[in-house]
């Protein structure tokens, strides 16, 4: 595909794409939308490197693919819904783990979208 509003460059041979010429802290228009959605769907991964966000333009920028999960139980940063707060921060500093960015919410009826 060839995108005209966004740099997509692919990271492996199979999946994941690095995405630039964006700044994803703004309201993006349909176009620039659409593909980031075209991208996101051929390479199932896409990193936004070098942006400046606060979280709740993370928020702002990730509803435009979904609803966001609810946090139920989770605590969340004040003044967001869907941020959730890593409630013992230091508990896995030692261990290679999956703890700074995995998905709990696959048993939903619905799972989140990343």
């Amino acid at each position: 595909m060839t995108y005209e509003h966004i740099a997509v460059r692919p990271v492996t041979g199979t999946f994941g794409a690095t995405v630039g010429g964006v700044d994803i802290s703004r309201p993006l228009d349909k176009a620039t939308l659409g593909e980031i959605r075209s991208a996101w769907l051929e390479y199932q991964v896409l990193f936004f490197r070098d942006q400046e966000m606060t979280p709740r333009q993370h928020e702002d920028f990730a509803a435009n693919f979904g609803e966001l999960t609810k946090a139920g139980f989770m605590p969340t940063l004040e003044g967001t819904t869907g941020v959730f707060v890593q409630e013992y921060p230091g508990l896995y500093s030692r261990d290679v783990t999956d703890i700074t960015w995995h998905c709990d919410a696959a048993f939903l009826p619905v799972p989140s979208r990343g």
